[in-house]
């Protein structure tokens, strides 16, 4: 079988190993199980940087790149529309530019379809809806059946980030609810021709009926691996809590701007002498300014070792309430053997998994995440038993090999019923 994975992410290589960079990986390693697989990019000008693209060329030299443009829907509008308030430009803007974004642009389309045909390819997996859409893999004559690796609808994505904006008027309140309207209309009609789709969250299985979907949940790219020996039991006496994210995404950066500014305190006024430590890369500078003057919290940074980090605290929090994705480092968290406090949103992908108080603790509140901060840092044993419960859990169900097997799957089905 040949096989073409079509993506705006391209792989890891030496110089980037982002969470959708490792996603691609994982879904290119798991293919060559099947068949032969071949790389090719659909992405935004002048993308990669020249480095990487160097580096993936090394990696993979079959690989292919077509660019896409960038969407302008009317001449010269942007500098009338820029000017508008920010709410009023999100709401008549933004919508006319998604729907270019995820129309099919057909130089892209007729140069990807004539490589299909060229190279007798038998699939086309497409890893995110947005280059299915500008490639037109969903047109009704496309030559080979086409899988899109969704990873999560961007329309929820989406309305989860308008959910988060604050007072905002019900004018524009009814306007955000139409655009998330919009936005699914047009995921459905890229995924109205595909044999199916991968999805790492239950909810948005429903949401894309009736096209066939398979749930491939986001896994630590060291899970290729095999199973992470596990880290030995904090200490009774451990008071050091963890936040582990790259903070040069928006969601992980307002999540913990929101821990910090409301459930911190309350936290730090029940349990005397707790801290956090808040690991991970592209902090801003303000941020490690801000950050560091608050009482009780470490901004460490990026790190090469995170089994360092693990090992010292006693469990980890993720206090993030939207944006794309399983939160893997909830699972990376389990596997070192700690459990994790964290919002309903970052729990949403897991919730048919690991259980709230019996796996890890979910609260969506300030003061229901502060609960379970302190509980847990007050009861060893009972924050000993949700880590080794969860442990057993990632052991069993979030491994590489699972994952090869749910893509295998749903392979051989989309080419047996093309067929």
């Amino acid at each position: 079988m040949k096989i073409l994975l079509l993506t705006n992410i391209p792989p890891v290589v030496p110089s980037s190993r982002a969470g959708g960079a490792q996603r691609t990986s994982l879904l290119l390693r798991a293919l060559e199980a099947v068949g032969q697989v071949d790389l090719g990019l659909v992405c935004a000008p002048h993308y990669p940087p020249r480095e990487r693209w160097e580096e993936l060329v090394a990696l993979r030299p079959e690989v292919r790149r077509w660019h896409w443009q960038e969407p302008k829907p009317f001449r010269g509008a942007h500098r009338i529309f820029r000017r508008l308030p920010q709410p009023l430009h999100k709401t008549i803007w933004e919508p006319l530019v998604e729907r270019k974004r995820y129309t099919a642009q057909p130089a892209v389309a007729r140069q990807v379809r004539q490589y299909v045909f060229d190279q007798g390819y038998d699939l086309v997996v497409a890893r995110y809806l947005r280059p299915a859409a500008v490639a037109g893999l969903h047109a009704n004559d496309f030559p080979v059946p086409v899988l899109v690796d969704v990873d999560d609808l961007d329309s929820e994505v989406l309305r989860l980030r308008l959910e988060q904006e604050a007072q905002i008027s019900r004018f524009i309140w009814a306007s955000h609810k139409y655009r998330v309207g919009k936005m699914r209309q047009l995921m459905l009609e890229v995924l109205h021709h595909s044999v199916g789709a991968f999805l790492v969250n239950p909810a948005d299985q429903k949401l894309i009926e009736p096209t066939p979907s398979w749930l491939l949940p986001n896994i630590p790219y060291h899970f290729l691996q095999g199973v992470i020996p596990p880290l030995a039991p904090p200490v009774v006496e451990s008071k050091d809590l963890l936040f582990v994210g790259q903070l040069g995404y928006e969601p992980n950066r307002q999540g913990l701007n929101r821990f910090l500014l409301n459930v911190w305190p309350t936290v730090m006024a029940a349990v005397p002498g707790v801290r956090l430590r808040i690991v991970g890369a592209f902090i801003r500078p303000e941020d490690q300014e801000a950050w560091g003057r608050i009482e009780g919290v470490d901004v460490v940074g990026f790190v090469d070792d995170l089994r360092t980090e693990y090992a010292r605290c006693a469990f980890t929090v993720c206090p993030v309430y939207w944006g794309g994705g399983s939160k893997i480092k909830i699972l990376e968290s389990l596997a070192y053997g700690r459990t994790c406090v964290l919002t309903h949103h970052a729990h949403e992908g897991l919730s048919q998994d690991l259980y709230h108080r019996n796996h890890v603790w979910v609260g969506d509140k300030d003061d229901a995440f502060a609960q379970g901060c302190i509980e847990l840092l007050s009861d060893f044993q009972g924050r000993q038993a949700l880590a080794e419960s969860g442990r057993e859990v990632v052991d069993q169900k979030f491994t590489f090999s699972a994952f090869c097997e749910v893509v295998e799957n749903a392979v051989r089905k989309a080419v047996a019923k093309q067929a």
